[in-house]
Formats: C-alpha cells, structure tokens, sequence
C-alpha cells in the first residue's frame, strides 16, 4: 500500500508541468486611414504624414488631394491635368517591427486613362515592389498585397497616377480605407496538475 502510495505521489510530481502552447499569429490592424479629415495626418498606426512628390504637397489643392468627389464621404483623389502629362505620387510610413507578415488592403477605382500602381518597401533607398491596378472603372474594388517585414521594421507605402498627355478627359483614380494588418507571434503559458 505504502508502495502505490509512494508511486501515485511520484507520478503526480512528475506529471505536473508546464506547457507552452507553440507560437501562433495574432493578427493585428497596425496602421489605417480612410480620409475622413482632410488632412494628410489623419488615420492611425503611422509614422509620418502623407507625403506628396510631382504635385504640390497640399491634401486640399493640385493633382492629388482628399476629395469628397468621386467616392463615399472622402477619399484620396487624383486628377491629372489635361494637355500634361506626368507621374504623381504620394506615399506614407509605418512601423512592423516584429511581425512574421503584414498585408496591405484598399479600395480604388479609376478611369483607365493613365497608370495607377500601389508599392511598398523597408524603407529609404531600398527598392520598391510595385503592382499595376487594372480594373476599377464601373466602381470602388478591394486589392490586397502581401509586405515582407524588414529587420528595421519600417515599411513605406505609395500610390502613384501615370498619366499621358490628354486633351479631353484627364486621367483620375481614387483610393480608400487603406489598412495594413501584422501578424506578431504570440505564447501562452499554462500550468496542468494532476493529483
């Protein structure tokens, strides 16, 4: 008796442990702006403002402004100029420092009559990943890409208007609700006994 006693004690020492559950993803909304103030500080998760480059900078004048026309409430609009043709950009910071993965989503439409491509990169001086949005002429649509973390943890986001030389109708396109969500590894702790 004393035996299985003895016995029973040792394999409830033995027996309580802790376990740690292996890391999973925790998706996280890290950054997002919908445009509803018409600034280019709005929204949340960032690191800088909006910047503009080829245009004049300001969210209420030039080519590329946050406009209550063509969409919902506001937007980020481009509306290139006719008889001129150019690239117009605009782009803006925010920090994954620690995420395994990251997705960037947005809605755009656009008319078609110029270029209208959404790119992201580390940082400064690194090259850019970029892709070309098709479609979008008869409304708003939804494009996901993925961004790759960096070590530094800054990510750079821009969108950019081609537009020929037009001489009727100018080359325009509108993007909202931009959001990018991280996955961060999280662990969970936990302690079984057994008596």
């Amino acid at each position: 008796m004393r035996t299985r006693r003895a016995l029973a004690t040792a394999l409830a020492t033995l027996v309580a442990i802790a376990l740690t559950i292996p890391a999973v993803l925790a998706a996280t909304e890290l950054a997002e702006d919908s445009f509803e103030s018409q600034s280019y500080s709005g929204g949340s998760g960032w690191t800088s403002n909006w910047n503009e480059a080829g245009d004049d900078g300001s969210p209420s004048s030039g080519v590329i402004q946050v406009t209550s026309s063509g969409c919902s409430g506001r937007c980020l609009g481009f509306s290139a100029l006719l008889g001129v043709s150019g690239t117009y950009r605009i782009s803006r910071v925010t920090d994954i420092q620690g995420a395994t993965a990251a997705t960037l989503s947005f809605r755009y439409q656009q008319n078609g009559l110029g270029t209208l491509r959404v790119g992201t990169r580390s940082g400064p001086g690194d090259p850019w990943t970029e892709q070309t949005l098709s479609g979008g002429a008869s409304g708003f649509q939804l494009h996901t890409m993925s961004v790759t973390p960096d070590a530094s943890g800054t990510t750079e986001i821009r969108f950019s208007l081609s537009s020929p030389l037009l001489l009727v109708v100018a080359a325009s396109a509108h993007v909202d609700d931009v959001e990018i969500t991280a996955s961060y590894p999280t662990t969970t702790s936990s302690t079984t006994t057994s008596s």
